[in-house]
């Protein structure tokens, strides 16, 4: 039997980074869309990090870890408050390297390239895009890839929420999201397949969890697909919470298991 469970995150970076760089878009009330892509090379003697942010198609920011060079300040970031997001993009460019460096390893000790030995992994990605809608409502994605190769993608949707009149850009926001993580299970026969979801490994979840139909894969197998939406707003402290996707299935000596750790930070302020 032949198997995979996507969407398991060996490192909870990828959320923090859609969550800060959704900041850029609140910088006005027109749509925009903000991408970010951030990828890290491991070479011989050396790991080289490269980022840039994108606005509208135009690079408003980017980031060498050799040289640490990175665009002059735009016109119109030339304020208060676009000056602090500028100087905090550098320092969160430095944590991102430091971070992806982190899952590269991770990676590495988790996936087989042949079923015996580490993938060697020499290039790691990030993927961000974020978008603001004039009624406040924001959407962003972000997606993982090894050496080219995704692996990983996941939705973030946003609600702002303004406390005051003062300007279009508010000091203060409350904000909740939605997040959302699919166990993807393919490759299987026959039909009867259980699949659940778990946090911190008690009981399966049954609020905020979908399941699709078991589909044909067209080679006389089979897939399924179970969707967990995590909800959270206005926290103000480091909240970590473990989720597991649980797999039976009677051609398996074993259950399979595989744990996504979800890592709030804090509430984004302005």
């Amino acid at each position: 039997m032949q198997h995979c469970v996507n969407s398991i995150s060996p490192n909870c970076f990828c959320h923090s980074l859609c969550l800060l760089r959704c900041q850029m878009c609140l910088l006005t009330v027109i749509f925009h869309s903000c991408l970010l892509h951030g990828i890290l090379f491991r070479g011989v003697t050396r790991t080289e990090y490269l980022e840039v942010i994108t606005m509208d198609n135009v690079t408003v920011f980017s980031y060498n870890s050799t040289t640490r060079s990175r665009v002059p300040l735009p016109d119109w970031l030339k304020n208060h408050d676009g000056k602090q997001h500028w100087k905090d993009n550098n320092t969160i460019a430095i944590l991102n390297q430091n971070n992806m460096a982190k899952a590269m390893e991770v990676v590495s000790q988790h996936i087989n390239q042949t079923g015996e030995s580490p993938l060697k992994i020499h290039s790691y990605q990030g993927y961000g895009r974020c978008g603001l809608h004039p009624d406040g409502r924001s959407q962003g994605s972000l997606t993982h890839a090894c050496n080219g190769r995704e692996f990983m993608t996941f939705t973030t949707f946003f609600s702002f929420y303004k406390q005051n009149q003062r300007s279009s850009y508010m000091r203060r926001k409350t904000f909740f999201f939605f997040l959302r993580v699919t166990c993807h299970v393919t490759g299987f026969y026959p039909w009867e397949v259980q699949v659940e979801w778990q946090k911190d490994g008690w009981l399966p979840l049954v609020e905020g969890v979908t399941s699709g139909e078991v589909l044909p894969n067209g080679d006389g197998t089979l897939q399924l697909k179970k969707t967990l939406t995590i909800s959270g707003g206005n926290q103000r402290c480091v909240t970590i919470q473990s989720y597991t996707c649980l797999v039976q299935h009677s051609s398996l000596s074993q259950n399979i298991t595989r744990t996504w750790v979800y890592i709030y930070l804090t509430t984004i302020q302005g």
